[in-house]
């Protein structure tokens, strides 16, 4: 998954400008687990923020809201740092978190262009919408991730990537992003 995410931020960077500084700070929440708890995900975005990120990926997401995650993102955000978060792949309009978390740029896929994908989440928690598809290698074969996170990588990889070109503050990428990519009504 977090290959897979990374090719698909560098993809976007790549989209908005042939010549860049940015550069993917990778950080495991996951260990050897297939899952990652809320403690592990705040702690991820903290030692991020410390590593010097100035935009956050969170490709992953849960149905339940954390204080100290909140907290911790929240703290990020006031550093100015961007986070962008996966609304989720169970095609509902609950909140799912990060995304949800106030000031967090939640991101939801569309299938076909102006459509919300049929797994995709939605809501007014939700920012924008971007294509929920994205086409990986690995060797010399192609495969297709399809979800949530790939919308969110590249939200990421825009931001990152407009922000590397342009004198534009955060707040004024983060609107321009939401306008751009809206989110179509359900």
């Amino acid at each position: 998954h977090a290959t897979s995410m990374a090719e698909t931020i560098l993809r976007a960077v790549s989209q908005q400008t042939t010549s860049t500084s940015v550069k993917i700070l990778a950080v495991d929440v996951y260990g050897s687990s297939e899952t990652a708890t809320t403690w592990n995900v705040a702690m991820g975005v903290k030692a991020a923020v410390d590593g010097g990120a100035t935009v956050l990926n969170l490709s992953l997401g849960g149905t339940t809201d954390s204080s100290i995650l909140s907290s911790i993102t929240q703290q990020a955000i006031q550093k100015g740092v961007v986070v962008f978060a996966a609304a989720g792949n169970q095609p509902v309009d609950s909140p799912t978190y990060p995304a949800a978390i106030p000031g967090v740029n939640a991101v939801t896929a569309l299938g076909a262009p102006g459509q919300l994908a049929p797994y995709a989440n939605y809501g007014n928690f939700v920012d924008m919408a971007l294509p929920g598809s994205s086409v990986v290698y690995l060797g010399n074969q192609a495969y297709v991730v399809q979800g949530t996170s790939p919308a969110t990588a590249y939200a990421s990889g825009i931001a990152a990537g407009y922000k590397g070109v342009n004198c534009d503050t955060w707040p004024q990428i983060q609107a321009m992003m939401q306008q751009k990519f809206t989110v179509p009504a359900k």
